[in-house]
């Protein structure tokens, strides 16, 4: 058995999205205010992971002046089957005042991963992290957290889906809201869409970006839901395993769910992966605070966890908890590679 050490993309790589194409995985993650915009990693073994491109670096967004950490947000990356190309959704968050979180969504899509990308297009201005599913019948979705800024509503707001056409990216028909009694931890956000034996799963990261981040499952008969939540009523994983109703509740950093007894904090925001070998993974963000405080100056960054499905048709860690791991067992009959090295290393003699 061979073992897959975490963070598999260590320092400043949030928000991944994973894709397998052929016997060749992709990660898509977020660059915020920085400029080119979105890193896209390479990996034949999960375990080890490359900078294969940066698909914003041709002007296509305009991040002078941009605050921190607004910018490209929670790229996702798919692959449609029926005409070969990779589609990529991103939201830009252009402002951050007080409750006014102003982001404009887009797609684009290339036949290689490296490119060329096509010119963004427009897809909306509701919310922020977009992701596209293609389905069997070559009809395409958009999920998307539609943000709420008024107070005493559901806060950050609620996950809604609609039928999209690619080509133009206009919305079919209406947007659905899903996430009535979704999730318990609430500040449901980056919505993802899958089908497993024949039913849709949506998969939302929760408890909000600080110490209560979890990954959150719900399943439907239709696309459009309703979405009935994992029966355990708790992410099926996260750094902080204590039960927590927060819903309604904007807080994004809740340090009281701090844990203690872990290395890793603020696992969630999480992409599911099928292998060539027929086993699933889910790629989600981490962060390793300096030892002895809640600092984490290396960001969040990229780890990875072994998934299963039960019986009853839900997922869950391999373990059947829902405590992620630093440590993760590999792909069966894949061999992993040397580890490499992501230290980076400058002179500064050159001009």
């Amino acid at each position: 058995m061979t073992i897959i050490n975490n963070p598999i993309i260590p320092g400043m790589a949030p928000d991944p999205s994973i894709i397998r194409v052929g016997d060749v995985y992709y990660i898509a993650t977020s660059t915020f205010h920085w400029n080119p915009g979105i890193q896209i990693f390479r990996s034949t073994d999960l375990a080890n992971w490359v900078l294969t491109s940066i698909v914003l670096n041709h002007g296509e967004v305009n991040l002078r002046g941009t605050n921190t950490p607004a910018g490209i947000w929670a790229p996702h990356l798919s692959y449609d089957i029926s005409t070969n190309k990779f589609w990529l959704a991103y939201s830009h968050m252009v402002n951050m005042a007080g409750r006014e979180f102003n982001s404009d969504s887009y797609a684009m899509w290339a036949e290689d991963v490296n490119g060329p990308w096509s010119e963004p297009i427009y897809i909306t201005s509701i919310g922020f992290d977009p992701a596209i599913f293609h389905d069997e019948d070559g009809k395409h979705y958009v999920s998307i957290l539609e943000w709420e800024t008024r107070q005493g509503y559901q806060a950050p707001g609620h996950i809604v889906i609609a039928e999209i056409d690619l080509n133009d990216g206009k919305i079919i028909g209406k947007w659905h809201r899903v996430t009535q009694g979704f999730t318990s931890r609430g500040c449901a956000e980056a919505p993802q869409i899958y089908k497993y034996n024949g039913k849709y799963y949506l998969i939302i990261a929760a408890g909000g970006t600080g110490y209560a981040h979890g990954v959150e499952i719900g399943r439907s008969e239709s696309v459009f839901g309703p979405y009935e939540p994992h029966p355990s009523g708790e992410p099926i994983i996260t750094s902080s395993p204590r039960h927590l109703f927060s819903l309604g509740n904007p807080d994004a950093g809740h340090f009281e769910m701090y844990n203690p007894y872990s290395t890793m904090q603020k696992a969630g925001h999480g992409s599911l992966v099928q292998t060539q070998t027929g086993e699933w993974y889910i790629a989600h963000l981490m962060s390793r605070p300096i030892e002895g405080t809640l600092l984490n100056p290396l960001g969040r960054e990229t780890s990875i966890q072994k998934m299963k499905w039960t019986e009853d048709g839900w997922l869950e860690m391999n373990d059947g908890s829902n405590l992620a791991k630093m440590e993760v067992e590999g792909m069966e009959d894949v061999k992993v590679a040397a580890g490499l090295s992501h230290d980076v290393f400058d002179d500064f003699n050159r001009g």
